[in-house]
C-alpha cells in the first residue's frame, strides 16, 4: 500500500500568504481601480431616476423618522437625548448592515471583470467600500437632522457636547472592520451560495438584538445579551462621543479584539481564496 507524499506543486503556506498580501497592498497602490469605479458603481445604481441617489437620504429620513414617532415615547420618554441617539442608531446601523449584506455579492457582482480583466482582487473590496462611503453620506442629513431635534428637545437632563475626534476614530474602527469582513464574507457566499441566505436572515435577527434605537441598561438583568453582540460595541465607540455620551468601559476592547483577529483571518485566508475566485464565481 503505497503512501501519498506531500504534493510538490502545492505552495507553501508563507508563500500564500505572501500572495494575499501581494495583492492587498496593490490594490491600495492603484486607486484607479476602486475610487472613480466605485463611484460609478454607486451612481449607476440610481439611474432612470427622478431623485437619483437622494434616495438613500429618504430612505434614511424614513426610518429615523419612523423610530422616533413609533418607539420615541415608549422607548425616550424623559430621555432628551432619545432623538440623537435612535437617529445615529439607525444611520450607523444601516452603513454596517448595507455593507455586511451586500457583501454576500461583492465577488459574484463582479464576475465578468474578475473572469475576463487581470487585477487584483481585493480591489473589488476596496471598489465596494468606496459604494458604502456614498451611501453613508447621502444619509448624513437624516443623521443631522436628529441631532438638530436632540438640541432644540425639551428635557431635564441633556448629553454633553460631541467629541468629533473620537467618533471620526470609532466610525475609522467600523470602515476597518469592513475593509476584512467584506471579503471574508465575499469569499465565503461565494464559495457556498447558502451563506448568503443565512446572512440575510442573520442580519435581519441582529437588528433587534443590536441596541440601535432601544439602550442596553433597559434590560436590567439581561443587558449582558446586548454587550455579548459585536454590532453593539461598533455600533457604541461610534455613536456615544457623536452623542455627547461616555461609551460602554468595554467597548474599545472589544471592537480592538475584533478587528485585530478579523485582520488576523484576511491576511491568512486572502491568498488561498484570491487564486480561486475564478472557479467561484
Amino acid at each position: 500500500m503505497s503512501r501519498r507524499g506531500p504534493n510538490p506543486a502545492a505552495p507553501s503556506a508563507l508563500r500564500v500568504v505572501g500572495e494575499g498580501a501581494a495583492d492587498i497592498v496593490s490594490s491600495l497602490r492603484r486607486p484607479s481601480l476602486w475610487v472613480v469605479p466605485g463611484w460609478y458603481d454607486f451612481i449607476l445604481a440610481y439611474r432612470r431616476t427622478a431623485i437619483g441617489p437622494f434616495w438613500e437620504t429618504v430612505a434614511a429620513a424614513a426610518w429615523v423618522g419612523g423610530i422616533g414617532l413609533v418607539f420615541g415615547r415608549i422607548l425616550g420618554a424623559g430621555d432628551a437625548n432619545y432623538p440623537a441617539y435612535a437617529g445615529a442608531g439607525v444611520v450607523l446601523w444601516l452603513h454596517m448592515s448595507s455593507v455586511a449584506a451586500g457583501s454576500a455579492n461583492l465577488f459574484t457582482s463582479k464576475r465578468i471583470f474578475i473572469l475576463n480583466v487581470a487585477g487584483p482582487v481585493y480591489a473589488y473590496v476596496l471598489r465596494y467600500v468606496v459604494v458604502g462611503f456614498a451611501r453613508l453620506a447621502m444619509r448624513a442629513p437624516a443623521l443631522a437632522a436628529a441631532l438638530a431635534v436632540a438640541a432644540w428637545a425639551p428635557g431635564p437632563e441633556r448629553a454633553g457636547p460631541p467629541d468629533l475626534p473620537m467618533a471620526v476614530l470609532g466610525f475609522a474602527a467600523i470602515v476597518l472592520a469592513s475593509l476584512w469582513a467584506a471579503p471574508l464574507i465575499g469569499f465565503l457566499c461565494a464559495r457556498r451560495r447558502d451563506a448568503g441566505y443565512a446572512l440575510d436572515i442573520a442580519m435581519r435577527f441582529l437588528f433587534f438584538a443590536t441596541p440601535v434605537f432601544w439602550r442596553a441598561d433597559d434590560l436590567g438583568d439581561r443587558a449582558l445579551l446586548a454587550r455579548a453582540n459585536p454590532f453593539a460595541h461598533f455600533l457604541e465607540v461610534a455613536r456615544a462621543p457623536l452623542i455627547g455620551e461616555p461609551a460602554w468601559s468595554e467597548s474599545w476592547t472589544v471592537v480592538a479584539a475584533v478587528n485585530l483577529a478579523g485582520l488576523a483571518a484576511l491576511l491568512l485566508l486572502h491568498g488561498h481564496c484570491a487564486r480561486r475566485t475564478a472557479f467561484w464565481v
